[in-house]
Order: C-alpha cells, then sequence, then structure tokens
C-alpha cells in the first residue's frame, strides 16, 4: 500500500507534493491559531471578570465609594473638633469623589455586580449624603443642634450603606475567585487541547513529510547511481525513468546527458586517435622545420658578414668618391684660371695685331715720305745738276739724301714685310688662342660634368651605403628573428612532443569508458 500511495504522488508534481505538504501545515497553524483565538478571548473575558471584580473590591471597601470618611467628618463637627467650615468643605469634596466614581461604574458596569454595586447600598449612600448636606446647610448654631440630633438617622443610613458595601465586597471576592478557577481550569484545558492538536497535526505533517521525502529519496539514489557509474565510466548503464515529476524529468536529464555524453566520449575517441596522428606528424614537421631554420639562421650569419663587408667597401667608394669630387673641382678651378689667362692671352693678341697694324700704317705714312723724300732728292740732283759747280755740293746731299731715303723706303719695305709677317702669326696665334680658350672652356665644362657625375656617384654612394646599412640591419634582425625562430621551434617541437603525450593520456582516459556495443572498458 505503501508503495501504491508512492507510485500515486510520483503522478504529481513536487510542487504540487510541497503545496500539499505546506497547506497542511498552513491549515495546522490557522487551527492552532484559532484555538488559540478562543482559548484566549475566553481567558480573556474570565480575567476581565477577575480584575473587574478585584476592582469593585479595591474601589468600595476604601473611599470614595465606601463613605466612612464622610461619617468620620460629620461626628468630628458633631462633637465640636472640627469647624463647621470646614466640615461642609470636606464634605462637598468627599460628596464629589463619590459621585466621580459612580459615574465611571454607571458608564463601565462592572459584570454581574451592577445591582449590587449600584443598587441599595448607592440608594443609602445618597440618602446620607443628602442628610448630612441638609443639615450643614443650616445655620451653625442651629446646624450643630440638628445635627446632633439627626446622628441617629443618619448611622442607620450610614448602617446600611455598609452593609451594602459588605455585600458588594463579599459578592465581588466570590466572584472572583469563580472566574479566578474557571481561568485555570481553561488554561489547563486550553493547554491539554493544544498539546493533542500540535500531537495530530504534527503527526499528520510528520507522516506526509515522510511520504514527501519517499517519493523524493528513492529517486534521487537512482540518479546519484546514475551518475557515479557515469563517473566510474559506464556509459551503457540504464537510467531509470518513472512518473512525471522534476525528478523524472531530472532522470530524463540524465538519460539525455548519459546519450550526450556517450555520443560525445565516440567523437573525443576518434579526435585523441586524430591528434594523436597529427601531433606526431607536427613533431616530424617541427623537427624538419628546426633543421631547415638552423641552416637558414647559418645563410643569414653569412649573408650579414658579406653586407658588412660590402658596406666597408661602399664606405671606401664613397671615400674615393669625395676624393675625386674635391680633385674634379681643384682641377676645375685651374681650368677655369687657365681660361681666364687664356682669355687675357686672346685680348693681348687681339693689343698686338692692332699694334702691327698701327706700326704697318706708319711703315706705310714712312715709305710715303721716303718716295718723296727720293721726288725731292731726286729733284734736288736735277737742280743741282743745272746749277752746275754751286750745285755740286748740294747733288752730292741729296744724292745722299736719296740713298738715304732709299734705305729708308727699303727698310720701311722689310719692317712692313716683317710686321706682315708677324701680323699673319699673330692673327694665326690669336685663331689658335681663341681654339685654346674654346678648348679650355670645354675642358672647364667638362670637368664641372664630371664633377656632377662625381657628386652624383658620392650621392649614390652614400645613399647605396644607408641602404646597406640599413639591410645590415635588416639582416641583423632577420637574423635576431631567424635565433628567435629557432628558439620557438624548440619549443614548438617541446610543446608538440607535450601534446603527443597528452594526446596519448587523452585516447588512454577515453578508452575507460564503457559504451553501448561494447564490453567491459578497457584499464
Amino acid at each position: 500500500m505503501f508503495h501504491g500511495v508512492q507510485g500515486w504522488m510520483r503522478r504529481w508534481r513536487i510542487r504540487t507534493r510541497l503545496f500539499w505538504l505546506g497547506g497542511l501545515g498552513g491549515l495546522a497553524v490557522l487551527l492552532g491559531l484559532g484555538l488559540a483565538l478562543w482559548l484566549g478571548q475566553g481567558l480573556t473575558v474570565l480575567s476581565q471578570r477577575v480584575f473587574v471584580s478585584k476592582d469593585v473590591v479595591a474601589d468600595i471597601l476604601p473611599p470614595p465609594l465606601y463613605l466612612v470618611e464622610m461619617r468620620l467628618v460629620v461626628s468630628q463637627v458633631a462633637e465640636g473638633s472640627l469647624p463647621l467650615a470646614q466640615g461642609r468643605t470636606e464634605v462637598a469634596r468627599l460628596r464629589q469623589e463619590y459621585e466621580a466614581r459612580a459615574t465611571f461604574w454607571r458608564e463601565h458596569p462592572p459584570h454581574g455586580l451592577e445591582t449590587s454595586l449600584l443598587g441599595a447600598q448607592h440608594r443609602a449612600g445618597l440618602a446620607f449624603m443628602d442628610g448630612v448636606a441638609q443639615l450643614l446647610a443650616l445655620p451653625e448654631e442651629q446646624a450643630l443642634t440638628q445635627l446632633r440630633a439627626g446622628l441617629p438617622e443618619l448611622q442607620r443610613q450610614y448602617a446600611e450603606h455598609r452593609a451594602g458595601v459588605d455585600e458588594t465586597v463579599r459578592q465581588a471576592t466570590a466572584m472572583a475567585l469563580a472566574d479566578m478557577a474557571a481561568f485555570e481550569q481553561m488554561v489547563a484545558q486550553s493547554r491539554q487541547g493544544s498539546l493533542l492538536a500540535g500531537g495530530l497535526l504534527l503527526a499528520a505533517v510528520l507522516g506526509l513529510a515522510g511520504l514527501l521525502a519517499a517519493t523524493v529519496l528513492e529517486p534521487l539514489r537512482r540518479a546519484v547511481r546514475a551518475v557515479q557509474q557515469v563517473a566510474g565510466g559506464d556509459l551503457a548503464a540504464p537510467v531509470d525513468v518513472a512518473g512525471a515529476d522534476e525528478l523524472t524529468d531530472l532522470g530524463r536529464a540524465l538519460q539525455a546527458m548519459q546519450q550526450e555524453l556517450a555520443t560525445m566520449v565516440q567523437h573525443v575517441q576518434r579526435d585523441a586517435q586524430q591528434v594523436a596522428v597529427a601531433s606526431e606528424q607536427i613533431a616530424t614537421g617541427n623537427r624538419e622545420l628546426k633543421i631547415r631554420t638552423e641552416s637558414q639562421a647559418g645563410a643569414v650569419q653569412e649573408t650579414a658578414a658579406i653586407m658588412e663587408e660590402l658596406h666597408c667597401t661602399l664606405n671606401a667608394s664613397a671615400d674615393n668618391a669625395r676624393q675625386v669630387c674635391s680633385l674634379t673641382q681643384q682641377a676645375s678651378a685651374m681650368a677655369s684660371r687657365g681660361g681666364e689667362v687664356v682669355g687675357q692671352v686672346v685680348g693681348t693678341m687681339q693689343g698686338i695685331q692692332d699694334a702691327s697694324r698701327r706700326v704697318g700704317d706708319i711703315l706705310g705714312v714712312i715709305d710715303g715720305i721716303a718716295f718723296q723724300t727720293n721726288i725731292l732728292a731726286l729733284n734736288a740732283a736735277v737742280e743741282a745738276a743745272r746749277a752746275g759747280e754751286a750745285g755740286k755740293g748740294f747733288a752730292v746731299v741729296a744724292s745722299e739724301v736719296r740713298m738715304l731715303a732709299g734705305r729708308s723706303a727699303e727698310a720701311a719695305r722689310e719692317i712692313k714685310r716683317l710686321m706682315h709677317d708677324s701680323s699673319e702669326r699673330v692673327e694665326r696665334g690669336g685663331a689658335l688662342v681663341e681654339a685654346a680658350g674654346a678648348a679650355m672652356g670645354d675642358i672647364v665644362r667638362a670637368i664641372q660634368q664630371v664633377n656632377e657625375r662625381v657628386v652624383q656617384i658620392s650621392d649614390a654612394s652614400l645613399q647605396q651605403n644607408a641602404g646597406v646599412a640599413q639591410m645590415g640591419v635588416s639582416i641583423d634582425n632577420l637574423n635576431a628573428a631567424t635565433q628567435q625562430n629557432a628558439v620557438m621551434v624548440e619549443q614548438a617541437a617541446s610543446a608538440t612532443m607535450s601534446l603527443h603525450g597528452q594526446a596519448d593520456g587523452l585516447v588512454q582516459s577515453v578508452a575507460r569508458f564503457r559504451l553501448q556495443g561494447q564490453g567491459e572498458h578497457a584499464d
């Protein structure tokens, strides 16, 4: 029957079961609260009656509802120990206090004591106070006489009042004792009823909780066994699933997890084998890469040495180019100065040529003068011959002059011929000097072009030197990178070997799982 109830409860969701358990607990709490409220209300009524009875006794036995103090004032006034005026004041005060308390009890009537508290004894008290008030209201001589005469009647009224007070005290005391006994009896009954109801409700709640725990713990145990089997590597053990509650959902989830985990393990086994093979291939490739990297590192180092030599060669070429540039600049300066000298020579030759032309002109004049002198000498000789003896001396002179004029003309012609030759030579020299000047200009321009080319060569050498230096830095960086690559290849080889070992470990780890269609899993 218990298992049948468990199966019936398994068709409920755990939330529903907890709801019913909580509802039962809430019902128990409500019943307990209702019982406590009912008992508390009864206890409150009884306690109020007890307190009211005690309040009545406390209020009536001493003043102001008990007129013993007013009776004492009347006696003191009658015997003359208290002045009449003071007696009137005290009586008025005591009556005011009495009426205030009587008004309170009329507004808050005591349960079961209304008649005795506000009945005969109250009327007797009012009659006593009215009689006292009437007597004290008389003139002083008459008031004292009438007061002493009326004392017996006042004593009778006071005695009735006192008898009513005693009866009220007796009734209040009896009621308080009865209510206290009922209060104690109700407390005992409420304690017993609370214990009985609490025990019954506790038994019901514990029974339902035990049944709920049984419907929860057994599926949890099955789920724990399934998880332990999965943790042990058995992915083929079936997971029992029955019911429609959350634990059934948990079982289905565990079943789905087992199936997915089995599929994942199959994939992991296959992938682990592939990883192991791939890691072996990577290790082989890393070894080959290490060899090639070391070879490349050696080649880079050789290239670095060659680039260093080329750098030195380019430095030497740049220095030579700078020296050649300096020499060509000096040669250009010298050629420029030579061109200037040739120009000066050309100017000088032109001056000589001009002077030769002027000398030729002067010689032409001298030749003309010699010709005229010769003619004049000839004429003089003719005239001297005509003169006879007188003209012999003059004829000799004329002959000498003619001879001198002839020699002068001859000398002038010779000088003119020499000057003509000199002029031709000066012209040829001028032409040669002009040609030399042009050649010097060509030489200067050629030297300048050579200088420009040398400067370009020097600049190109500097650029090549800078490029080679940068290339050297790049090769150094390449060498460092190659060295780092070699280290990284070594590390990669170590990591690959570690990966290979881990892949083997992974293969061995997943081999311990037992799947559907397999025998006992391997260790």
